[in-house]
Order: structure tokens, then C-alpha cells, then sequence
């Protein structure tokens, strides 16, 4: 056997060692850059694991099969990861509620929209409560009445029971008439 296969075969070794030994090397920093990142689900899929886990705990040392000294020292450490999680999860929804309420005060804030000089001169009475409706509302938005619409071809005005134009023969579509 050559030096050189000797070289090869320890350097192979080397990496494979580091490669399959790296999440021992840094488990502490690795932990606390993906607790940072975890989304809600995650948190409560780690949250119910916790609890499950506490559970089995308390009923195997009901059955004796956990001593004293270890219960309480396992049920101390799920305890702690519980309380962990259940922090990450309020911070969460704080974030989410934060942003939520920024999202409200920023559409309270803008000016509502005005309608253009020519949709307001434009715009019509509804003829069964007299609500205004704007232009190409099929139907009031107060008392749901259906209102007279255009063809979508020529623009002459139709009436609610007409099925086809009757200047250039276009069908007109027909939606659900209030009673």
C-alpha cells in the first residue's frame, strides 16, 4: 500500500468524522438560532410533544417505574421547556396582534375615497328606497332591489327582464331578481 492511499484514507476518515460528528460540536448556539425562527405551528407541535411527555412522565412514575429523585428532575426540566415554549407562543401572538393593530390604525388613518365629479354626477337613486347606487351596481346595496344595467356591447340601457338587447342583440346576463 502507498503513502499516498494511506494519506487519502485518513483524510476521508477526518471528514467523515467531522461531518457526521457536527451536531455535537455546536448543539447550544444551533438550538437558540432555531427557537429564534420557529413559527407558530412548530411552537405548538413542540408545546403538545411537551405536554404528552409530561403525561407518560406522571403516569410511569405512578406505576413505579421512575424513581423519586428522577421524577422530579425530568418533571423540573418539561416543566421549564413548557414554560419556554408557552413564552415563544405569547411573544408570537403579540407580534401578530401588533401588527394587526398597526394594519387597523393605518386604514382609520387615510382619507376615505371621494368619488370623481363625473361618477357623482353619474350616480343614480336606487327606485325602491332611493339609496344612491353607483354606476354599473346591478343591485342596491340597502334593499337589494335589482336595478336597470347596460349592455356590455352597445351601452343602451335594459331593464330587469329584458334576456337579450334589443339594439344589437347581445345576451345579457341575468342574476338571481329579488321577490
Amino acid at each position: 500500500m502507498s503513502i499516498g492511499s494511506i494519506f487519502v484514507g485518513i483524510a476521508l476518515l477526518f471528514v467523515s468524522v467531522l461531518v457526521v460528528g457536527q451536531p455535537w460540536l455546536k448543539p447550544r448556539r444551533r438550538m437558540r438560532s432555531e427557537t429564534a425562527v420557529l413559527s407558530t405551528a412548530t411552537l405548538e407541535s413542540q408545546r403538545d410533544a411537551v405536554y404528552a411527555a409530561l403525561a407518560d412522565l406522571d403516569f410511569d412514575h405512578r406505576v413505579g417505574k421512575v424513581n423519586d429523585d428522577d421524577y422530579r428532575a425530568i418533571r423540573a426540566r418539561l416543566m421549564a421547556q413548557a414554560v419556554s415554549i408557552l413564552q415563544q407562543l405569547d411573544s408570537a401572538a403579540t407580534d401578530v396582534e401588533a401588527q394587526v393593530e398597526a394594519l387597523v390604525r393605518s386604514r382609520r388613518t387615510r382619507p376615505p375615497k371621494r368619488a370623481s365629479s363625473s361618477s357623482a354626477a353619474s350616480a343614480a337613486q336606487c327606485p325602491s328606497c332611493g339609496a344612491t347606487v353607483a354606476e354599473g351596481d346591478r343591485f342596491c346595496a340597502k334593499c337589494g332591489t335589482t336595478l336597470n344595467a347596460t349592455c356590455p356591447n352597445c351601452g343602451r340601457p335594459t331593464t330587469t327582464d329584458d334576456r337579450f338587447c334589443a339594439k344589437c342583440g347581445a345576451t345579457l346576463i341575468t342574476e338571481i331578481q329579488a321577490a
